[in-house]
């Protein structure tokens, strides 16, 4: 029911269109209206995206490091480099 989704105070979101129940229409433009109101925020994505590109500049930092202070013993240098990837992939699945 739309009707009951009407805003609480919030000025800065659409208000929702009001019709009777069987009409499609109506349904479509307020699920459009309820998408619209419940992005996020653009503050939100550029944190998001700027932690992600520092996480990911600041580790390839890290693997040519890695490389040249291991660069003798590929063994060592792979098994660090895989517990990065891991220790990365399991930040940014926190995300999700």
């Amino acid at each position: 029911d739309w009707n009951g989704e009407l805003n609480d105070g919030k000025i800065w979101q659409l208000p929702y269109k009001k019709g009777a129940w069987y009409r499609l229409d109506i349904h479509i433009e307020n699920a459009a209206i309820w998408i619209v109101n419940n992005l996020p925020g653009m503050k939100e994505i550029y944190k998001f995206v700027n932690g992600i590109v520092h996480v990911f500049s600041n580790v390839s930092e890290l693997f040519n490091n890695i490389g040249n202070l291991f660069a003798f013993d590929i063994t060592f240098k792979i098994m660090l480099s895989s517990i990065l990837v891991l220790a990365m992939v399991n930040g940014l699945l926190r995300y999700f």
